[in-house]
């Protein structure tokens, strides 16, 4: 009986925090609908959960304390997610992504990399810098075209800018890619900077030339010195069977003749 009524007892935990989470979730996602409104649903889930627990044991308080923790974090998390949400529409907050065009990294071969910034909040970003020096350090990496550092006056909401630039690899080995540091001013009464940071390619590895060259390479050499060798056993057969052929072609109209 105890554990069919525990069984009963997570049934309701995982009930109720499906119910809430949804609520959450709806509300960080649907700007239409009330945030106060959706703590207002939560307390009263809590207070029909309180009744029914009347008839439970004792023990079955324990559930009514966790989900009352659990309403308290998920009350919380809206508003402060609805906060975020408040202080980004009416400031500018840009999203970057930092990618590589380039297939392979290798050694002494151009890699491109490329920056694309997104401003998705109701505010124009003002003096925008984007600086990715320390994730290509001059020890390791040439920069052949293009600057690590790049600033913008002002981009819009809802617009978005692209950086490419390309860089050759001077080490072997792999290769930590981090994520670049982004400056703005939200607004143009702002005093501080806000920072953010790029999406990050994560790990990779640099190939030596000749490592390379062996593995991804068309390999042309290879396949002359294969055609040299293969076209002694095929050519000089087909040239003697072609001779005697031509040489059968004249002689038949002839026999037929006669």
């Amino acid at each position: 009986m105890k554990a069919r009524r525990s069984g009963y007892v997570e049934a309701d935990i995982v009930w109720s925090f499906s119910l809430w989470s949804r609520l959450t979730v709806a509300a960080i996602n649907d700007p239409i609908i009330d945030h106060s409104l959706v703590e207002i649903l939560i307390c009263a889930v809590l207070l029909s959960d309180l009744k029914l627990h009347r008839v439970y044991s004792r023990n079955n308080f324990r559930t009514l304390r966790m989900r009352w923790k659990l309403s308290a974090f998920l009350m919380l998390y809206v508003s402060i997610t609805y906060g975020e949400d408040t202080d980004m529409n009416d400031s500018a907050h840009i999203v970057a992504s930092k990618f590589t065009l380039s297939q392979y990294a290798v050694e002494g071969m151009d890699y491109i990399i490329d920056y694309r910034l997104y401003n998705v909040g109701d505010k124009a970003a003002l003096r925008v810098a984007l600086d990715d020096r320390d994730g290509f350090p001059t020890q390791t990496f040439d920069v052949i075209q293009g600057l690590l550092q790049v600033r913008w006056e002002r981009i819009a909401p809802g617009n978005n800018v692209s950086h490419s630039v390309v860089v050759r690899p001077r080490a072997v080995g792999a290769f930590n890619y981090s994520s670049a540091q982004i400056t703005y001013y939200p607004t143009e009464d702002a005093k501080e900077v806000r920072v953010s940071y790029t999406t990050a390619p994560g790990e990779g590895y640099i190939y030596r030339r000749k490592d390379y060259d062996r593995k991804f390479s068309a390999k042309v050499g290879v396949w002359l010195v294969f055609l040299m060798l293969v076209a002694p056993s095929t050519v000089i057969p087909f040239i003697l069977w072609y001779s005697s052929k031509s040489k059968y072609d004249q002689e038949a109209p002839l026999k037929k003749s006669k």
